[in-house]
């Protein structure tokens, strides 16, 4: 899965990018998924913590946690995280 995100051109699984666990809110959650609802993870632990979830692009991870499962992980720090790469770039070029 690692390598597949780090083909779509950046490294979605990154412990830089955090992503937020979200459910659908609705009275169909389970207990599982509704235990997890809010928690923050680094893109590095997505992977290892949900070996069955899919990055679909758009900043998200659909978690398929179990059957019917609707909950996603979705990218809480975006503008952050990337301007802070976009910055570390600079300074590298800058640099050579």
């Amino acid at each position: 899965m690692v390598e597949q995100v780090k083909n779509q051109g950046f490294n979605a699984a990154s412990p830089e990018f955090i992503y937020r666990y979200t459910t659908a809110g609705d009275d169909r959650v389970c207990s599982e998924c509704l235990g997890y609802d809010g928690t923050l993870f680094t893109g590095d632990q997505v992977p290892s913590k949900f070996p069955q979830a899919e990055y679909v692009g758009s900043n998200m991870w659909v978690v398929n946690l179990h059957d019917l499962c609707r909950c996603t992980l979705d990218l809480d720090n975006g503008v952050a995280a990337c301007t802070q790469k976009l910055y570390e770039e600079l300074n590298k070029q800058q640099e050579n």
